[in-house]
Order: C-alpha cells, then structure tokens, then sequence
C-alpha cells in the first residue's frame, strides 16, 4: 500500500511540474487559436480569433516573415491540450488516494473504541505509535572537544555546524522525526555516526542524510570518498536511502537545494 501511495505521489509531482510549466509559459501568449491547412501540399496558417466580428471567419493568414506568431498560436494549442490531460490525470490520482486511504488497515485499528484497542495487538501499528516508539529508541551520541563552539537548535540539540542547525531546524519545523548522529554499524568498516537519521512518516522509510560541509577541503574530499564508498558496500545509496548536501567556502548550503531534498524523500 505504502509502495503504491509512493507511486502516486511521485506521478502527482511529475504532473504538477508540468503544470507548472504550463502556467508559466501562459503569460503574453497572444489572444486566439491556429488553423492549418495545405494548399498544394504546403502547410498554410491562420490567425483564429475569438471576435465574432470579425470578417475573416477562416483566420487571418500568417505570412512567412510572421512565423513566430504562428509558433506561439501552436505552442498555445499544444500546451492547453496537455494542461487539460494533465487536469484530468490529478483529478483521477486525488481519487485513488481517496479510495486507498478509505481502504487503510491502519484505520481499522483507528476506528475501534479505547476499550477495543487495548484487546487487540494490530498487524500494522498506527502511524502515531510507530512514530512515538522511532522518537525515543535511545542511543549515544558523539562527545564535543572541548572549546568547540555551542550550536543549538529549535529542538534543543546541540550540533557541530551552523549548516546542521539549518538542516535540523527545517526538519523540526516540518515535523520530519530525525535522529542526530545516531551511531551506524557499516560491516567491513565499523561504526559510524551519520549526521541524521530521517523517518519518512508517510512511507515509514528511514534515511541517512550526510551533509558533506568542506568539500573544498582535499583531505575532507579524501574521506568522504571512503564513507561513500562504505555506504555503497552496505547498500546505502545516495537516491535510495541516502541523502547529500554539499557546501563549500565559496558555496554555502543552498536552502531552496534543501527544500527540494525534503520533499523528493521525506513528504
């Protein structure tokens, strides 16, 4: 069901870009329509207007050194045919969503009386106890040399890099559960600490997000070729269940970058 739901959201986003697209290119469009015919097998085109006094009931006929007016009349036509398609297609997918989520297991279980709920053990936890129990798994953090600069987020963490509180700040305030630093078993390499772990509430997928702060540092560089490395050996992979950031001196975190990281994986 989770899979299917994925599959969904991801055409709606496919199809609300175009649609986007669409309207952006709407604007200064000229008034009308194209008509096209052949006159000894050449393609001839006409101005359509929707003014009914107009004369020219065919259209007006575009001549050659006016092609661009009847490129934008066919890019016009072309784009209101896709965006009435791609209207349609939201529509049918909103209705799917409906009848999925009037299909949810987990709403059984939302359904029954307190007195009920505590006799029976679910086959699939709710979302706000699976969510609950991911919050407070326990688990030990990393220490801070001594001198290093107090960093502290929204949520009352503290972090190594201004970077990281943005990161953490964002999560927290989009209420995306993460985990900072939460130690990580790699076979063949040993333990690590990724900068976040993530829940994705909506598919209850984890993610390992490493924001990668100095890549304009070669030594930095070196080491984060082998942690990526190690990651792919253990089948943690960047698109997958892997998210990176990047920054350097001279290109510092990008927050619409962040935006867009946040809601391919974790809406």
């Amino acid at each position: 069901m989770n899979s299917l739901n994925q599959m969904i959201e991801l055409r709606k986003k496919e199809l609300e870009a175009i649609q986007k697209q669409v309207d952006d290119s709407a604007k200064d469009v000229p008034e009308g329509h194209l008509r096209v015919c052949k006159r000894n097998g050449i393609p001839r085109f006409y101005h359509m207007t929707n003014d009914p006094e107009d004369k020219y009931r065919n259209g007006t006929y575009i001549r050659k050194d006016n092609i661009a007016l009847a490129k934008a009349l066919a890019q016009k036509d072309y784009n209101q045919s896709v965006y009435k398609l791609v209207k349609k297609e939201l529509s049918k997918l909103e209705h799917l969503g409906l009848l999925l989520e009037s299909d949810d297991i987990e709403g059984i279980y939302r359904s029954l009386s307190e007195s009920r709920q505590k006799l029976v053990s679910p086959c699939i936890k709710p979302k706000e106890e699976f969510v609950r129990q991911w919050k407070e798994v326990q688990y030990e953090r990393k220490g801070f040399a001594e001198g290093t600069p107090e960093i502290i987020t929204e949520q009352g963490e503290r972090v190594r890099s201004k970077s990281e509180k943005i990161i953490a700040d964002k999560l927290f305030i989009k209420g995306i559960p993460y985990r900072y630093e939460c130690p990580l078993l790699l076979h063949g390499y040993g333990r690590i600490h990724p900068d976040f772990t993530v829940l994705n509430v909506r598919t209850r997928k984890e993610y390992y997000w490493e924001h990668l702060g100095m890549m304009d540092n070669p030594a930095y560089f070196q080491n984060v070729l082998v942690r990526l490395e190690q990651y792919e050996k253990n089948n943690i992979l960047p698109g997958q269940n892997l998210i990176l950031t990047y920054e350097t001196a001279a290109r510092p975190l990008d927050s619409r970058e962040l935006e867009r990281k946040i809601r391919i994986y974790l809406n």
